[in-house]
């Protein structure tokens, strides 16, 4: 029988999850169509680089904005609004610049904050009041 630390040396992919505390593994050829299809599975929405993910939602009301929602390993780090300001909370959020740059390949009609850091109020009034917040 083929040990699990075994298989990570040949051409396969292990792919591990747990639940009820119930530890389940798939082994998967590293070539096979479905490694990518397992690949896909460990991000929620578009994999934007690294450990980060995005879902794009519309707007849930009228007026309103198209909005973010960026993961890490499937944990929400933040949501963020078309116009860069917060949703769902997310005021005072740093945003990691592999999440920049992910967001600016994958959803260029975003606009990222300045400092890449979440405010409360739109981009364009935190552009227009910049040196009276930062002076």
């Amino acid at each position: 029988m083929v040990k699990l630390d075994e298989l990570k040396q040949l051409p396969y992919i292990v792919y591990s999850i747990e639940v009820d505390g119930e530890k389940v593994s798939f082994v998967v050829e590293s070539n096979s169509p479905q490694s990518s299809m397992f690949a896909e599975a460990q991000h929620r929405g578009v994999p934007i680089g690294g450990p980060y993910s995005a879902v794009h939602h519309g707007a849930h009301i009228d007026p309103g904005q198209d909005h973010l929602h960026v993961y890490c390993k499937n944990n929400m780090i933040f949501a963020m609004n078309n116009d860069g300001s917060a949703h769902d909370r997310s005021h005072g959020t740093p945003i990691p610049n592999r999440v920049v740059d992910g967001i600016r390949k994958h959803f260029p009609e975003f606009t990222i904050p300045p400092n890449n850091f979440i405010e409360s109020a739109p981009a364009e009034v935190l552009t227009m009041f910049f040196e009276q917040l930062n002076g």
